[in-house]
C-alpha cells in the first residue's frame, strides 16, 4: 500500500470527493404507508394472512421506525457512491469503508424473489392506452381510463360486497405498483405482471446508477449523475426504502438518530392504517456518526439466499479490476482510510461535522482589597476588549438542526430586507401616478394648508376651501375613533359636518423647513358588491368607512399596498412626517363597543401577501373576484351635532395615542382555559362528534361580547362576531373566513401534507388567475406572460415550492360569487379534481368555462416561475378536470364553504372512513360549530396565550 496520506490510484474512483457530498432533496414515488393500509384494510381475514405467507409477508416484518423514508441518507448514500462497471451494484463509502448494495441485498431485506427472468421477458414498461379495454382489467379494476392507487384503496376499503379472491389481487396490485415499482408520482396500476424481487430491484438500481450513454444526448453518463445528484430535487423509483434499510445494517449507529421513540414494532403491529410521523433526520447528525473515529461499519451485510434458479446472480456483469481489488481488500479485512479514496468532483463545498468547543469555565476570584487598584495587563487592548465583548455573548451549543435553522433565519432575514425595497418602490410609483394627475408639485390639500394667499385650488375638478376642510377633519375624526377606539361609524352615506374654529397657529406653511405638515388620511368608502343566488342565502356585505392614521409606532405602521383597504398610498410621502394627535385634550371615555368586522374591513386585513409569504402565515393575502366601486360622498354642513369630543388637534410633538388591546373578561379566560385542557379540539379525527359542554360554553361566552376584537399574530384580526358567523349552519361564508380556514388547516395538518408534499393554500390562488386571464389570453406568445407578484410569490414559496417541495395543490374557488368550490390540483400529471359540494347546481359546459382560467394558466405559470426540470414538466398543455362523485350532496344553501373545505380535508387523507359519501346534514352542522371553536383554539388563543401550533 501506499503511504504518507495518499490515494490508492488502484481502488474504485468516488463520484464527489471525499468530504464533498452534496446535501439535496429526493422525490421518491414509493408509498410504504400502503403496507400499514392494507394490513388495516384486510385485518382479520384470510386474504391478509395469504399475504403473510407469499413472498411479501416479510414487508410487513419491517420495523416500523425506520420506514418512513429519510432522504437525507439515502442521498448521502447516492452521493458517496463509488464508480464501478457493474451497472447493477451500487458500492458506497460511509466514512471510510465501502458498503455493498446489490440485488442478494435486495432480496435479503425484502424477501422477494429475485430468481432469473423467464425467456423473451422485456423489463420495459408496456403502453397503457389501451389498458382500459382489456377484459381482464376491466373485470378487475373497471372501465375507468386513469384509475390510481388511491381508488383502488378506496374500492378495497368501502366495498363490503367484494369476493375475497377480488381483494386479494387489488391488494397485490396495491403493493407492487405502489410500494415496490413505483415510477409515478401519483401511483398508478399497470396491466403487466411481473417478477417482483428482480423487477423491482431493476427499477430501483437504474435511477440510483449513472445513466446509459446515448450519443448526443447523454455524452458522460458519470457527469449526468453528478448534476442530477447537485440539483434541488431527484426523483427516484422503484424501492428505494431498501437502502435506507440496507444503511441502518451495516451502520447501526444511524439508528440512533431516527427522531421517533424506540420500540420495536413492526408494520403488522401497528393499529393505524398508516405510518408514524416523525421529525426528519438532520443531514448534521448524520456527519457526526461519521465523523465518530469508533464507528462500526459492516461492509457486506449477512445474505439470505432462496431456492431460486439464479437467485442474486446476474449473467451480464464485466468485469471491472478495481472492484475486484477492492473485493479482494475486503476479504482480507484491510483497514480503509478517508485519504485511500481517489477521484470525484470537487466542485461542491466541503462537509465535515466538528464537535462545539467547550469554552473553559473561569471564575473572577473576589478581590481581598476591593480598593487596591488592579495591575495593568500587558496584553493588546483590542484583544482584550474582543475578549471581553465575547463574554458577554456566550457560544451557545451545537445542536444536530443548528444548520438548518440557520437557514430558515437566513431565508426569513432575506424576506425581512426585502420588504422595505419592496415598499420603497411601490410607495415611489403611487406618488408618481398621483403627481401624474395633478398640475403642480403638491396637492390642493397641501397648498391650502401651506398657502394662506390661495384660498381656493382646483384639485381634479372639484374647487376647495378652508371650509369645504372641515367636514374632512370631521369625517377623519369620525372613522379614526371607529377603527381605533372601536366607535360605531354612522352606516349612512351622507355626512353631517360642522365649521370648526380656525386657529392660525395650528396652520403650518409647507415652505417652512423645520416645520411639519400635518396630513389627514381618510379612507373612501368600500361597497362590496351584493351577492345574490337562487340556491345560497348570501347575505349582504357592507364595509364601514375606515381612516388609517400613521403613527410613529412600527407595530402600527400600515405597508404601501395597491388594496383598497388601508390608508391611500397617494396620500404618503417620504417626506412628510407621521400624523400625531394631541392627547391632552381627550376626555376618558369609556370604551364603547366594536363595530362588526368583515374581511375587507380589517384593520390589517388587506392585501399585504407579499410580506407575509415567507413566515408562518402566507394566507394574509386575500381575493376577491370583484373590485370595488367608489361612492361619491354627499358632505352636508352642520353644527347642531358639534362636540368638544369631535374635535381633533394636531400636534408635532405629543405621541400617538396607542391602541387600546382587548383584555380577557373572566368569561374568556375560563373559556381559554376549558378550550386548552380539551384534547378534542382541534380535533385529531377528521370526523368526530362535538363537544357539547365546550360548546355551549363557548358560544354564551361569545354570543355575550360579540363586538370583541382580537388581533392575533396569525396577522388576521376579527370579532368574535365574526367567529360565530362559522358556527352558524346555511350561513354562507366570505373569502376571509375561507382563508382563515385554510391557514388553520395548513398548520393542523403540517406534517402529512410535507411528507405527502402537499400545499393547502389562499383562496387568491384562484382569484388571481381569474384577475389576470384576459390579459394572459389576449398574448400570442403566453410564455412571456408577466405574472403578478403575489402569484409568484405563491410559487415560490419558502419550503413550498412547486415542483420541488409541493406537488398537489388544495386551494378553494368560487364560481360566480356564489358557490365554493375546493380544487386538488396536480402539478406533475396536469390533472384538477373538483370537490363540489352540488354538482347538480352547474353542467359541465358551465363548469368548463368557469375552469378555463385555471386550467389553461396553470402550466404556463409553473413552467416560467417554478422553472421545473424537463424531466418532470409535462408541458405547455391544458391541464384537465373532473368532478369527483361518490360524495356527500349539499342540497341545502349556504353551506358550500364549509363542506368544500372538509372534502379537501377528507381528499388530503386518501378519503378514509366514513369517507365524503358518509357526511350528513347534521355532520355539517357539527362541523361548522366545530370549525369555529378551532380557529378560535388555534388562531385567537395564540394572542393571549401559548399557540397550539407555530
Amino acid at each position: 500500500m501506499q503511504g504518507n496520506n495518499k490515494p490508492d490510484h488502484r481502488l474504485p474512483l468516488r463520484l464527489f470527493a471525499t468530504d464533498r457530498a452534496p446535501s439535496r432533496r429526493l422525490n421518491i414515488y414509493s408509498k410504504p404507508d400502503l403496507l400499514a393500509f392494507i394490513h388495516h384494510a384486510l385485518r382479520n381475514t384470510k386474504e391478509l394472512q395469504y399475504i403473510k405467507d407469499s413472498c411479501f409477508g416479510k414487508l410487513f416484518e419491517l420495523p416500523a421506525r425506520q420506514c418512513p423514508a429519510s432522504c437525507k441518507i439515502i442521498h448521502a448514500f447516492l452521493s458517496r457512491q463509488l464508480i464501478v462497471e457493474d451497472k447493477h451494484t451500487l458500492w458506497s463509502v460511509f466514512r471510510s469503508d465501502p458498503i455493498r448494495f446489490g440485488l442478494q441485498e435486495f432480496g435479503t431485506i425484502t424477501g422477494l424473489p429475485c430468481g432469473v427472468f423467464p425467456a423473451n421477458y422485456n423489463t420495459e414498461l408496456e403502453d397503457q392506452m389501451k389498458a382500459h379495454k382489456d377484459l381482464d382489467w376491466i373485470k378487475l379494476i373497471g372501465k375507468k381510463r386513469f384509475t390510481t392507487i388511491a381508488d383502488l384503496c378506496h374500492k378495497l376499503e368501502t366495498d363490503r360486497a367484494m369476493p375475497g379472491k377480488k381483494k386479494l389481487r387489488l391488494a397485490l396490485i396495491i403493493i407492487v405498483d405502489g410500494v415496490l415499482i413505483a415510477h409515478q408520482q401519483t401511483p398508478r396500476p399497470t396491466l403487466k405482471y411481473v417478477k417482483m424481487g428482480r423487477e423491482a430491484f431493476l427499477k430501483t438500481i437504474t435511477c440510483m446508477k449513472p445513466p446509459k450513454f446515448i450519443p448526443l444526448k447523454c455524452e458522460d453518463p458519470i457527469a449526468k449523475l453528478v448534476d442530477l445528484l447537485k440539483q434541488e430535487n431527484f426523483r427516484l423509483r422503484g424501492f428505494p426504502l431498501a437502502l435506507q434499510r440496507l444503511a441502518f445494517q451495516a451502520v447501526s449507529e444511524l439508528q440512533s438518530i431516527i427522531p421517533a421513540p424506540l420500540d420495536s414494532l413492526s408494520i403488522i403491529q401497528l393499529e393505524e392504517p398508516y405510518l408514524h410521523v416523525y421529525p426528519k433526520i438532520s443531514y448534521v447528525d448524520i456527519l457526526r456518526v461519521e465523523a465518530d473515529e469508533n464507528l462500526a461499519v459492516t461492509s457486506l451485510i449477512p445474505i439470505q439466499s432462496q431456492p431460486q434458479p439464479g437467485w442474486g446472480v446476474w449473467h451480464d456483469v464485466v468485469a471491472d479490476e478495481r472492484l475486484t481489488y477492492m473485493e479482494n481488500l475486503i476479504a482480507n479485512y484491510h483497514p480503509f482510510k478517508k485519504h485511500l479514496w481517489p477521484g470525484g468532483d470537487t466542485s461542491t463545498p466541503i462537509l465535515i461535522y466538528k464537535p462545539p468547543e467547550e469554552e473553559p469555565k473561569t471564575r473572577r476570584q473576589a478581590s481581598k482589597n476591593a480598593l487596591r487598584p488592579r495591575k495593568p495587563l500587558n496584553k493588546p487592548p483590542p484583544c482584550r476588549k474582543q475578549r471581553r465583548i465575547s463574554n458577554y455573548f456566550p457560544r451557545a451549543g451545537s445542536t444536530s438542526n443548528s444548520n438548518d435553522q440557520m437557514m430558515e433565519m437566513l431565508s426569513k432575514v432575506s424576506s425581512e430586507v426585502s420588504k422595505p425595497r419592496k415598499e420603497f418602490r411601490m410607495m415611489r410609483q403611487l406618488i408618481k401616478r398621483k403627481k401624474s394627475r395633478t398640475h403642480s408639485k403638491r396637492s390642493a390639500f397641501h397648498s391650502l394648508i401651506g398657502s394662506p394667499h390661495k384660498p381656493q385650488l382646483s384639485h381634479r375638478g372639484c374647487r376647495l376651501t378652508l371650509q369645504s376642510i372641515q367636514p374632512m377633519m370631521y369625517l377623519t375624526r369620525r372613522q379614526y375613533a371607529a377603527q381605533r377606539y372601536g366607535q360605531p361609524s354612522s352606516e349612512s352615506t351622507s355626512f353631517h359636518t360642522t365649521h370648526l374654529p380656525t386657529e392660525p397657529e395650528q396652520t403650518t406653511p409647507v415652505h417652512t423647513p423645520m416645520e411639519h405638515t400635518p396630513i389627514i388620511h381618510t379612507t373612501p368608502v368600500h361597497n362590496i358588491p351584493v351577492h345574490t343566488s337562487p340556491v345560497h342565502n348570501t347575505p349582504i356585505h357592507t364595509t364601514p368607512i375606515h381612516t388609517t392614521p400613521v403613527h410613529n409606532q412600527a407595530e402600527h405602521t400600515t405597508p404601501i399596498s395597491d388594496t383598497p383597504s388601508g390608508t391611500p398610498p397617494f396620500l404618503r410621502s417620504p417626506t412628510s412626517p407621521p400624523v400625531q394627535y394631541d392627547t391632552s385634550t381627550h376626555r376618558a371615555t369609556p370604551k364603547p363597543p366594536l363595530h362588526p368586522i368583515t374581511p375587507d374591513t380589517s384593520p390589517t386585513k388587506s392585501n399585504r401577501f407579499a410580506e407575509h409569504a415567507s413566515s408562518v402565515n402566507a394566507f394574509v393575502a386575500t381575493a376577491t373576484s370583484k373590485r370595488t366601486s367608489l361612492p361619491t360622498l354627499n358632505m352636508e354642513q352642520s353644527q347642531e351635532n358639534m362636540s368638544d369630543e369631535d374635535v381633533v388637534e394636531l400636534s408635532d410633538s405629543s405621541p400617538a395615542k396607542p391602541t387600546p388591546r382587548h383584555q380577557p373578561s373572566d368569561e374568556e379566560c375560563n373559556l381559554a382555559e376549558e378550550l386548552l385542557k380539551c384534547p378534542s379540539i382541534p380535533t385529531l379525527a377528521l370526523i368526530a362528534p362535538l363537544p357539547q359542554q365546550q360548546w355551549d360554553l363557548f358560544h354564551s361566552t361569545l354570543t355575550s361580547n360579540k363586538q370583541a376584537f382580537h388581533i392575533t399574530p396569525s396577522q388576521f384580526d376579527f370579532s368574535n362576531k365574526f367567529i360565530l358567523e362559522i358556527a352558524e349552519p346555511r350561513k354562507w361564508v366570505t373569502t376571509f373566513h375561507m382563508e382563515i380556514l385554510m391557514y388553520m388547516l395548513a398548520g393542523r395538518h403540517r406534517e402529512l401534507l410535507d411528507r405527502e408534499k402537499l400545499a393547502f393554500t389562499t383562496p387568491y390562488l384562484a382569484s388571481g388567475i381569474q384577475e389576470v386571464f384576459k390579459r394572459f389570453k389576449k398574448l400570442a406568445r403566453k410564455d412571456r406572460f408577466k405574472w403578478d407578484s403575489r402569484l409568484t410569490e405563491l410559487v415560490l414559496q419558502p419550503g413550498k415550492k412547486w415542483m420541488e417541495d409541493v406537488f398537489t395543490i388544495y386551494t378553494p374557488m368560487i364560481w360566480a360569487d356564489r358557490h365554493w368550490v375546493g380544487l386538488a390540483i396536480n402539478l406533475d400529471m396536469g390533472y384538477v379534481e373538483i370537490l363540489d359540494p352540488l354538482p347538480t347546481l352547474y353542467e359541465d359546459k358551465k363548469v368548463q368555462k368557469f375552469m378555463e382560467s385555471i386550467l389553461t394558466s396553470l402550466s404556463y405559470l409553473v413552467k416560467k416561475v417554478a422553472k421545473p426540470q424537463q424531466t418532470q414538466f409535462r408541458g405547455l398543455k391544458p391541464f384537465h378536470w373532473k368532478r369527483i362523485t361518490r360524495s356527500y350532496i349539499n342540497e341545502r344553501s349556504g353551506d358550500c364553504g364549509p363542506v368544500s373545505i372538509k372534502f379537501m380535508e377528507l381528499h388530503s387523507h386518501g378519503d378514509p372512513l366514513p369517507h365524503m359519501s358518509g357526511i350528513t346534514d347534521g355532520t355539517i352542522d357539527d362541523l361548522c360549530k366545530q370549525y369555529a371553536m378551532d380557529v378560535y383554539k388555534t388562531v385567537v388563543l395564540p394572542a393571549y396565550h401559548a399557540p397550539t401550533f407555530p
